[in-house]
């Protein structure tokens, strides 16, 4: 609505020839000086000299809006690149993902343009099951409205108020709290249209895994949410879908079907890991490279060990001696463990989860697991002077 209908006139100079090769001897206008005035399209009477140059001032007329968005909107779109780009049809265009339709209105009509050789249109559709059927649009307002009614929320926010709302009472039906996960909003709101959420809940046994392990299992590779009741973390989950809806109960099902299975996996891989101590794993690490000049983790093992010593040393830090150098040896033994090969997040973690449940100190089990923090600017730093 902002929009102008056009842009407005401007003025400009354009700096030509220099003046003694832009006339002759008689004053008349040379070659260089003419073809200076073709190429700007100009009159020898537009022209003026100023600082030994010749300068052309002319009024350059603004254009249309809709000849800017014309040239423009294709331009910038098709410029857009992303980290995973996709193909269709022959192979041509790339893009975040397929396009199949373009809406292109201003005005309240049609501004034909085209984007990857697709010629745009006034029509989009509605949601792929609950109403896939085209939509005429005639502004954005229109767009919005539209779409609602066609079980698409265009907007994100929107999208993810609606989730949060829908979290909390669900989770509050059995008297829990959601974790608290700024990440999946996010991911969330581009995996619908029409927000929907679902309750469901996992086999009991599986409770008996490590709190760090199911959460990365439903946070990180199922995009679940999980819920805490009395502050410890329940048998019960929440998952995005597509649907306002569950009337069946299929998404529950399917949801807590595809979550034992993950569960199921991983008690396996924690249960043949707890068969041999962290430190007899230390030989195989051998076999797994750190880096091309730099060797195995076995011998990035040792330089870790030597360095913690060094400081420990010269930092005067009251950490037992004893206990650091078992921390810095085994820190890196959950790296050839089942549970991280399978679930690659968990290393660190893992490794000092597996420390205390071995019954070594919490100077030794909580270093190797605070050992890669922080990870990023604001992440969490280590508990303990140890894992520092």
């Amino acid at each position: 609505a902002a929009l102008p209908e056009r842009q407005a006139d401007r003025e400009e100079e354009v700096k030509g020839p220099p003046q003694k090769s832009a006339y002759d001897a008689s004053g008349a206008p040379t070659k260089a000086l003419l073809g200076f005035l073709k190429k700007n399209g100009a009159e020898v009477t537009q022209v003026a000299v100023r600082d030994d140059y010749v300068w052309l001032r002319r009024t350059v007329p603004g254009l249309a809006a809709a000849d800017v968005l014309q040239r423009e909107i294709p331009r910038i779109v098709e410029g857009i690149r992303w980290p995973k780009m996709m193909r269709w049809g022959i192979g041509d265009y790339a893009y975040i993902r397929p396009l199949h339709s373009i809406v292109s209105v201003y005005g309240g009509r049609h501004l034909p343009l085209s984007i990857f050789g697709i010629a745009s249109g006034t029509a989009t559709r509605g949601h792929r099951i609950l109403a896939n059927e085209p939509v005429e649009i005639a502004s954005y307002d229109d767009y919005v409205a539209k779409l609602r009614a066609a079980h698409v929320v265009v907007s994100a926010d929107e999208r993810i108020a609606t989730m949060h709302e829908r979290c909390s009472s669900l989770a509050a039906e059995i008297d829990g709290t959601p974790a608290a996960d700024d990440s999946i909003w996010e991911q969330w709101s581009y995996l619908t249209e029409a927000p929907g959420i679902v309750r469901a809940e996992f086999n009991r046994e599986f409770l008996s895994l490590p709190d760090e392990v199911l959460i990365t299992v439903m946070r990180v590779h199922q995009k679940q949410l999980p819920i805490y009741v009395n502050g410890k973390l329940s048998n019960a989950l929440l998952a995005v879908m597509d649907h306002d809806a569950d009337p069946d109960g299929n998404a529950a099902s399917g949801n807590a079907f595809v979550c034992n299975a993950r569960f199921a996996d991983a008690k396996f891989f924690y249960q043949t890991d707890r068969r041999h101590p962290l430190r007899s794993r230390l030989d195989m690490l051998e076999h797994l490279q750190f880096q091309e000049k730099l060797g195995s983790y076995r011998e990035k093992t040792r330089r870790i060990v030597s360095v913690a010593s060094a400081i420990h040393e010269k930092s005067g830090s009251r950490v037992d001696a004893a206990n650091l150098a078992v921390a810095a040896e085994i820190c890196k033994c959950d790296l050839v463990t089942e549970m991280v090969k399978e679930f690659t997040d968990l290393q660190g973690q893992i490794g000092g989860i597996y420390a205390r449940e071995e019954g070594l100190p919490e100077d030794v089990w909580s270093a190797v697991y605070d050992h890669y923090k922080p990870s990023s600017v604001d992440g969490d730093v280590p508990r303990n002077e140890s894992g520092a």
